[in-house]
């Protein structure tokens, strides 16, 4: 099989990975199907999620605040905005910024970080002049926005574009301590604009401008560690150059992000939808269930699925064998985590939210029940996607998510002809939801052990 010239083992960079990873973790990749997380996962693992779980302090200890202060109408139209930026976002770099952890050497990660921020610019821009688009003729509920959200989506996007290639830098650098702090900085400063702002009466903009507020706060400690060696790496470059780390790369954009795209369109086009047949009021109770549950992914799954990334990157080249157990290990202990707050979801949902939220949320709670199982599914499910990357399968999760898209239209539709109530919808979704995740679990193992990322890539790169 041809070795990948991405990820060769025999190249500096990555033999000076290993050895620092093998002096950090005792040197020991486990071995078996039954083996644990090693000691430099679990150091990785703990730096990124105790930076999520102070970062989301100030969110938990707000909520309560922010939701008496905003009404359900307000959180209908931020759910509006969030479900376009998060369906925009995933294109604003074009999936480049995946590249940087692979990336060959320094050089090319630094010319795809480079990229990544450019790309965003005219990406942005190009947002923005659609998001209007769909205010101005009143596309899928939108035309409940104001016309002013159309700018705040584009500075919205270049922040959120330059903190996440800032952030895969870091990641190849393995400053996960500098993540931490950045992700620290991002959350508190949304929480607090939020309700700062919330105090001057329940207007849609305070929650819209404490998110641009959030999302390019925290770069400044990121980009100051990052761009001496970014200077350094960038130094002499020119646009051939630039090209080539692209066109070498290509593989991202050309399976990545519309695999990325149908993935977040998928979760995302529920919101506009709800809003569309439903109402502003009931597209705010779902937006707040969804806010609600991304805290426990926010706290725990998304740093598993950086330190997962990393990990299970180099395992593929030190010990290939011991991939599929890894995965299985993982899901395992994800598994175990997220089933006590699925369970109290369900047993306690609307009275929990009525106490922590206030009366007019018990609606959120009651639907909050009802997507217990979708957000256990999606808990285990969700880092350990990041598989698709590092065994270079990413048709495979395209495929997927083109059904799982196709689903959530469908179910929609059926909702619609049927005259269903929203929490019948909310019942089908998750059966779906449910459903498809359990399936993509299984092809996860299935490619985990058969990895093909080296015979592709490496027929990518040839001349």
């Amino acid at each position: 099989m041809a070795q990948s010239k991405t990820l060769s083992p025999r190249s500096p960079e990555i033999r000076g990975r290993l050895r620092r990873d093998a002096e950090k973790s005792a040197g020991t990749f486990p071995t078996s199907s039954q083996a644990g997380v090693n000691r430099g996962f679990v150091r990785n693992f703990s730096i990124l999620s105790g930076g999520s779980v102070l970062a989301q302090l100030f969110s938990v200890a707000l909520a309560p605040l922010i939701t008496r202060l905003y009404v359900p109408n307000n959180f209908g139209q931020m759910a509006l905005f969030i479900s376009f930026f998060n369906v925009a976002l995933v294109t604003a770099s074009l999936r480049y910024e995946f590249a940087i952890v692979s990336a060959r050497d320094n050089r090319e990660a630094a010319h795809l970080t480079f990229c990544s921020f450019l790309l965003s610019l005219p990406v942005s821009a190009g947002a923005g002049v659609i998001f209007y688009l769909l205010v101005r003729f009143g596309i899928f509920g939108y035309g409940s926005m104001p016309v002013y959200a159309a700018i705040l989506i584009v500075p919205a996007m270049i922040g959120a574009a330059c903190f996440s290639a800032l952030r895969y830098w870091l990641l190849r650098q393995e400053r996960f301590g500098l993540i931490s702090r950045g992700t620290v900085a991002q959350n508190a400063c949304r929480a607090i604009a939020q309700a700062g702002l919330g105090a001057m009466g329940p207007h849609t903009a305070g929650l819209l401008a404490g998110e641009i507020i959030g999302r390019c706060s925290g770069m400044t400690r990121m980009l100051r560690a990052a761009w001496p060696v970014l200077h350094r790496e960038l130094a002499g470059s020119d646009f051939c150059q630039l090209k080539d780390a692209l066109k070498r790369n290509r593989h991202f954009a050309l399976y990545s992000l519309p695999s990325s795209l149908l993935d977040t369109l998928g979760g995302s086009i529920s919101f506009p939808l709800v809003v569309y047949f439903y109402g502003l009021n009931t597209g705010g109770s779902y937006a707040l269930v969804a806010r609600t549950l991304a805290l426990p992914a926010v706290l725990i799954t998304a740093n598993v699925a950086d330190a997962f990334h990393s990990r299970a990157a180099l395992m593929l080249h030190q010990n290939p064998k011991a991939l599929p157990g890894f995965v299985k290990h993982m899901a395992t202990v994800l598994f175990l985590f997220g089933l006590f707050p699925a369970v109290t979801l369900v047993a306690f949902g609307p009275r929990l939210f009525e106490w922590v939220f206030g009366g007019k949320w018990v609606e959120a709670g009651v639907m909050a029940a009802w997507t217990a199982p979708w957000f256990l599914a999606q808990f285990v499910v969700s880092p350990l996607s990041r598989v698709v990357l590092v065994v270079g399968r990413q048709e495979v999760k395209f495929i997927y998510d083109i059904l799982t898209f196709g689903g959530t239209i469908a179910v929609f539709a059926i909702a619609h002809h049927s005259s269903w109530p929203v929490m019948t919808l909310i019942a089908a979704l998750t059966g779906l939801k449910t459903t498809a995740y359990v399936v993509f679990f299984m092809l996860l193992l299935g490619i985990s052990s058969t990895p093909v990322h080296g015979t592709r890539v490496a027929m990518e790169d040839s001349p």
